[in-house]
């Protein structure tokens, strides 16, 4: 079972593309992102939406949690990505949202689990976690 979620970009109030609806991701050539530490040069590349093609960027700050990428971002230090299913979570004082960049990868959750595995547990995780996903991605589209 798996799901696709588009990433948005979150970027400072007063950065130059703050208030665009819709930017390409070469538009953020060069920019400063913040750096999650011990990432395999794959993560790194999807942080910095570097995956699907090279684009300059900088490194910003050194992140260790969610509310340090957001508040590195907020004081202007950084701009960073985000699935669009998560926006519900961030904090709008000091940031604007992007929702659509044109050549950034989807965020992508995937669930596995052994055929042979009858687990109650399992299949209630499974129709669970479905579900939150589902009212989630109804909640970011905007229509919930």
């Amino acid at each position: 079972m798996s799901w696709s979620d588009p990433r948005a970009a979150l970027v400072p109030e007063a950065h130059v593309l703050a208030g665009r609806t819709t930017v390409h991701r070469k538009e953020f050539a060069r920019e400063a992102f913040p750096v999650w530490p011990d990432l395999t040069s794959a993560e790194s590349a999807y942080w910095t939406g570097t995956d699907l093609a090279d684009y300059e960027w900088r490194p910003g700050p050194i992140v260790q949690d969610g509310a340090q990428f957001v508040g590195s971002i907020r004081l202007g230090q950084a701009v960073g990505f985000i699935a669009a299913a998560h926006l519900f979570a961030v904090p709008r004082v000091g940031i604007s949202v992007i929702p659509s960049v044109v050549g950034l990868s989807p965020s992508e959750l995937c669930i596995a689990w052994a055929a042979n595995v009858t687990s109650p547990d399992i299949a209630r995780f499974v129709r669970d976690a479905s579900r939150e996903f589902a009212s989630a991605a109804v909640s970011a589209a905007g229509l919930g």
